[in-house]
């Protein structure tokens, strides 16, 4: 019995490498003593795409898409962003505050928002949304970049399902913003009274 189990271990190792020789053989993989250049058609999917210098989106269930408007040129340009929560207003807002990514300030956009800025969504009465604005906008000297400020918030919020138009109030009570000519307003603003700074 003794003698037996002695010769066990050894017999079974010896399968074992035997079995993994063959595995390792079968798997077709060659191995080379240098690096080398292979075509880009047999590059896996997704390894040649460019690094535009943001971390890995890791959206979890929950996760959506939206849209918000920076400053390019002195006009309006599209940005998308992976956020987390439902698609809405807020979430847009939240992302727009958030100013640009490193690779979009590469690019040479900015926000005419500043980072001090507060902005809430305060009712929603049909397309229309109420936004409730931080005391910056009205201690503001006004002028262009206060009117691309604006622009970015109305053309955000307008880009979510079902709105159109968006009307600014300070403490809940109405405030005037400067329209895309530049005169103050106390309506509901839409994208077409941006017309010179929208984007190309």
């Amino acid at each position: 019995m003794r003698h037996h189990g002695t010769r066990r271990p050894a017999l079974t190792a010896a399968v074992v490498l035997a079995v993994v020789a063959l595995a390792l053989s079968g798997c077709g993989v060659p191995s080379d003593s240098s690096p080398r250049t292979i075509s880009a058609d047999r590059v896996p999917f997704g390894l040649l795409e460019p690094d535009d210098g943001r971390a890995p989106t890791t959206a979890g269930p929950g996760a959506t898409a939206t849209t918000v408007y920076l400053v390019g040129d002195e006009r309006l340009v599209a940005a998308e962003r992976d956020v987390a929560g439902p698609p809405g207003v807020a979430t847009s807002i939240r992302a727009l505050l958030s100013g640009p990514t490193e690779a979009e300030a590469r690019r040479g956009l900015r926000t005419a928002v500043p980072p001090t800025a507060a902005v809430a969504l305060a009712a929603t009465v049909g397309d229309t949304v109420t936004l409730d604005l931080s005391r910056w906008f009205t201690e503001a000297a006004g002028g262009p970049e206060e009117v691309l400020a604006i622009a970015q918030i109305v053309y955000t919020v307008t880009g979510v399902e079902g709105v159109g138009a968006a009307r600014f109030t300070l403490a809940g009570r109405a405030v005037e913003v400067p329209g895309g000519d530049g005169t103050l307003r106390s309506g509901a603003l839409r994208r077409t009274d941006f017309p010179l700074v929208g984007p190309a």
